[in-house]
């Protein structure tokens, strides 16, 4: 975030498949440059240390604590950021720039759907779903992918492949999609 190096305190809960490099403890894909994920790991590798009493302090509390419940599931048509509701319920009543309004409703939901981060088509104007692959939800809602999660980001398609499929147009993405569109979510159509 903004050029600061973070650490977790723990072994993060999603594993980003695109990392190239292995924890030397537990085995997690890690960026290629780094050697272990979290501090509780390097507490197992590394034995000896100045500073490890209060790395341990850490771990045993973050433990005690948990994961963090906390997840990006809404944004403000106002001030076009992305917030926790559980944690920010009051939101629209915090200061915004004047005069920036993006077309439609001031908060759209944003919900998960198979691995996918998706937001519901009717929160949306028409022309943000055109040339996107749109996926039904459980309850029958027409969902417009963002982008994939990267921990579940495999082969494209999970090794399904029918021959009415099309390839996503975006160069360099895998995902396969039935019907006519163009290109698999928004992060995709954005970058083409």
């Amino acid at each position: 975030m903004n050029g600061a190096l973070w650490i977790p305190i723990l072994p993060p809960p999603v594993v980003d498949s695109r990392y190239q490099g292995l924890c030397l403890q537990c085995g997690r894909r890690i960026k290629g440059r780094s050697n272990l994920c979290s501090i509780s790991c390097r507490l197992l590798r590394v034995h000896t240390g100045a500073r490890r009493g209060m790395a341990q302090n850490l771990v045993e509390f973050a433990e005690s604590v948990g994961q963090p419940i906390h997840q990006l599931d809404q944004l403000c048509g106002q001030c076009l950021r992305s917030f926790c509701g559980v944690s920010c319920p009051n939101h629209l009543v915090h200061p915004h720039p004047q005069g920036n309004h993006a077309a439609g409703p001031d908060i759209i939901t944003i919900e998960r759907l198979n691995g996918w981060l998706v937001i519901d088509q009717e929160q949306l104007p028409v022309e943000f779903g055109q040339d996107i692959h749109v996926m039904v939800g459980e309850d029958g809602r027409h969902m417009l992918p963002i982008k994939r999660l990267p921990a579940e980001h495999g082969d494209g398609h999970d090794g399904l492949v029918e021959p009415d499929w099309n390839l996503c147009a975006r160069a360099g993405c895998n995902e396969m999609f039935n019907g006519n569109a163009v290109c698999c979510c928004m992060r995709c159509f954005h970058l083409l």
